[in-house]
């Protein structure tokens, strides 16, 4: 098999007796470029040849672009393209911000400002958005209406999500670490992990913030991530990630492309109803940007609490058996783009977490037992109900 490249653009590939044509990528786009005459379109148009662009430069770089444009300047004339080649030429020199022709993508725009995103997982934010705004909401309403019962589900909500990433501890062991400030000798940093998640969870000036929309984003959580992970200096706490990070078959958004993806992406937030919905979509932009080395679900976790805190309604605790149909759900959302599942799964534990009362530790540490809350096993044990359940709001 073999290559030709004529001097029009195009390229013949022959094998033996067969003879196949396809234009080069210049060509192409500037054929794209052209305006359709007709009912039947011909051309995608400018916005999906900036699309084509931006993706060339993410994957390839900017000498790719080059390459494209410098070949377009040399076959133009002789395909009649000169305004398509001005037309693709402005394209090229706006994405890097080095000429100011109008960009129409929210990636195409990032790019010019030199604030990069992932446009596949902002298009992904977007169809969660549209989801929660169409999707009616169960929303319990919080049971810690006393001190007494707010610091017992903080206790309980750092336990279980401390134990989702790994930080295993034996309930008494954390209780001792929370109630009496005892730090386990031979795991200090570990014992940290709890009163980190605990302290945001019981104080207002962290239980009570909603996630800021657009650049504010960007320092709000650095703050978070550097009060909840300060006794771990190794994870930079308040750093964003400086190397990919991942999850089984995910790749979380690659370190030059957190912040425009942060910024875009909380753009979203005030376009769903506040509560639940902001709070879910607010929990998964964290947790799929991944910003930084370590830390994530417990600081997505703790946004999305807050966003639940600051309408009143119950705060989601995610049981240690609960663990693997929330990371399924989760899955499914970021690889499949399907939101039905995660949404369902995290109504239903925000159902369970607000049936106890929580004024009496020892008695909820009890029925949570019952609940089998505390097993990791989804093969041997089933998540029970609790005895009652809460009013619905």
């Amino acid at each position: 098999m073999c290559l030709e490249i004529r001097k029009s653009g195009s390229v013949r590939m022959y094998s033996y007796s067969q003879h196949i044509f396809f234009p080069s990528e210049a060509r192409m786009l500037m054929e794209n470029l052209t305006q359709s005459r007709g009912t039947v379109k011909k051309a995608v148009g400018r916005k999906a040849v900036e699309e084509r662009l931006v993706n060339i430069y993410e994957s390839r770089g900017p000498e790719a672009l080059n390459r494209i444009r410098d070949e377009a300047r040399n076959i133009s004339a002789a395909l009649g393209f000169e305004k398509e080649c001005g037309m693709l030429h402005d394209l090229i020199g706006s994405i890097p911000g080095t000429k100011s022709a109008r960009l129409s993508t929210v990636a195409g725009r990032a790019l010019a400002r030199g604030i990069p995103l992932d446009a596949a997982r902002l298009e992904l934010f977007e169809t969660l958005a549209a989801a929660l705004r169409t999707t009616p909401l169960m929303q319990k309403h919080t049971p810690a209406t006393t001190e007494t019962a707010h610091f017992n589900f903080a206790f309980l909500e750092s336990y279980f999500s401390n134990f989702i990433e790994g930080t295993e501890f034996d309930i008494s062991e954390a209780r001792q670490i929370v109630l009496e400030g005892k730090i386990i000798d031979q795991r200090p940093k570990d014992s940290h992990d709890i009163l980190g998640v605990f302290w945001q969870a019981i104080d207002p000036g962290w239980s009570l913030q909603s996630t800021a929309p657009g650049e504010a984003v960007l320092q709000q959580l650095r703050q978070r991530h550097r009060t909840l992970m300060k006794e771990r200096p190794e994870t930079a706490p308040g750093d964003f990630k400086d190397r990919e990070n991942g999850a089984g078959n995910t790749t979380f958004v690659l370190p030059k492309n957190v912040q425009g993806t942060l910024i875009e992406g909380s753009k979203l937030l005030p376009s769903v109803p506040p509560g639940m919905a902001r709070a879910l979509l607010a929990m998964f932009i964290v947790s799929e940007v991944h910003p930084f080395i370590d830390g994530n679900g417990r600081l997505a976790r703790l946004v999305m609490n807050a966003e639940l805190s600051l309408m009143q309604a119950c705060r989601v605790i995610v049981p240690t058996l609960f663990r693997e149909e929330y990371l399924d759900c989760l899955r499914v959302l970021s690889q499949r783009g399907q939101p039905g599942p995660f949404i369902a799964a995290m109504q239903k534990i925000q159902q369970w977490s607000a049936a106890f009362d929580y004024n009496d530790l020892d008695r909820v540490i009890g029925q949570m037992q019952a609940c089998n809350a505390f097993e990791k096993s989804t093969r041997q044990y089933q998540l029970l109900s609790p005895p009652e359940s809460g009013p619905e709001k």
